[in-house]
């Protein structure tokens, strides 16, 4: 099974936002909004989606920038998306 994911990658003032999370068995870690589509989303509704659930933000301007397939299990789309269009970002 392929499992599609987005993931966007959102720089401001020369930073790059990253999400931290932690789990039990790992700990703390950093990992980039995003998430996987859900039945009948296009990649471009998947990562406004995971922008608005994750980060409180409406993605008004983004481009592609790479997309990568592995066969095991997940193919990965990234998105770049324009810091100064973005409505508010909170860390």
């Amino acid at each position: 099974m392929i499992r599609n994911t987005v993931r966007a990658l959102i720089v401001q003032d020369e930073m790059l936002l990253a999400i931290k999370k932690e789990r039990p068995e790992i700990g703390v870690y950093f990992t980039l909004p995003g998430g996987a589509q859900e039945p009948g989303e296009t990649l471009d509704q998947t990562l406004k989606r995971e922008c608005l659930e994750e980060l409180g933000v409406n993605i008004l301007d983004y481009k592609l920038v790479c997309t990568s397939s592995t066969y095991l299990r997940i193919t990965n789309t990234l998105f770049y998306y324009e810091g100064s269009t973005c409505s508010r970002i909170h860390i």
